[in-house]
């Protein structure tokens, strides 16, 4: 799986049983570009929004969704160990 279409973006989200707002939270971005990534299929993610959102789905895949899902509910506070937690994930062994 990848997250290059609106369609893939928008399967990953459903996948992660996410909300818009939670994940544009979650991404730093508004809900409006979530909703245009997953609409458009001119509209893409960029910079570290990508790199998050390709994180999030290659660590589906090693260590399951719920492991994920877990790190998207974290509280602003512990937002970046989180993301730490992603990249050690996508970038482990």
């Amino acid at each position: 799986m990848s997250v290059q279409t609106s369609a893939e973006r928008s399967d990953l989200r459903a996948r992660l049983n996410v909300s818009r707002p939670h994940l544009a939270r979650f991404l730093g971005v508004s809900e409006g570009t979530v909703v245009r990534w997953e609409k458009e299929s001119h509209t893409e993610p960029e910079g570290l929004a990508l790199l998050v959102l390709s994180a999030l789905d290659e660590a589906t895949q090693k260590v399951g969704i719920s492991d994920v899902q877990w790190i998207l509910t974290q509280s602003t506070y512990a937002h970046r160990m989180a993301l730490s937690r992603l990249l050690t994930i996508v970038e482990g062994p």
